[in-house]
């Protein structure tokens, strides 16, 4: 078709594919959520469109054929870039801090974004983030003066790095071998 450009709307067909993205990225960082916890009893509701159905097919036979590829030994342009920008699990850390807490904060919220963000840039990652979380709701989650400051505003705040390294948080044994069964019954 001729002139086809004219006759569109170019910003929103970019916005559909930018929120199609969006929900693409959410959909895997909540399944790596799921696979962190087997023994969950979270179900979640998925609402698709045909449309959007398609959309997720395309970029799952995409990714498909990215394994092959790497299985196979050929090089993988995109991959050297992922590696440069570490994307932040903004979603990840918030779904632990929900699941752990009982609590419902959202990981779209621009104030939580922008703490996780802060730390981060510190050099802080997400068992980082893991720690603090599992230590400060154990020592706050039943203690109802406490209980409101397990909220990412306390918790990822200012005090991240001594809420990491506080003496009374270190009950648990950070080694790998002991890190599942200490935490198992938390998630």
């Amino acid at each position: 078709i001729s002139n086809w450009e004219k006759h569109q709307n170019l910003d929103a067909m970019e916005k559909i594919r930018e929120q199609n993205r969006k929900r693409v990225q959410k959909h895997r960082e909540k399944q790596k959520v799921l696979q962190l916890s087997p023994s969950s009893n979270v179900t979640s509701n998925v609402t698709e469109t045909e449309s959007n159905a398609i959309d997720i097919d395309k970029e799952l036979d995409i990714d498909k054929e990215k394994d092959k590829d790497i299985l196979s030994g050929k090089p993988d342009d995109s991959s050297s870039s992922k590696k440069d920008k570490e994307e932040i699990p903004y979603k990840l850390i918030i779904d632990l801090l929900n699941k752990v807490s009982g609590k419902n904060y959202r990981s779209a919220t621009q104030k939580t974004r922008s703490l996780i963000k802060a730390r981060w840039n510190e050099g802080f990652r997400f068992n980082d983030f893991k720690h603090v979380i599992l230590v400060k709701t154990q020592e706050w989650l039943n203690d109802p003066e406490m209980n409101k400051f397990i909220r990412p505003e306390t918790l990822f705040g200012t005090k991240f790095e001594n809420y990491l390294n506080q003496k009374g948080g270190r009950q648990f044994d950070s080694s790998p071998a002991n890190e599942t069964n200490q935490y198992s019954g938390l998630f």
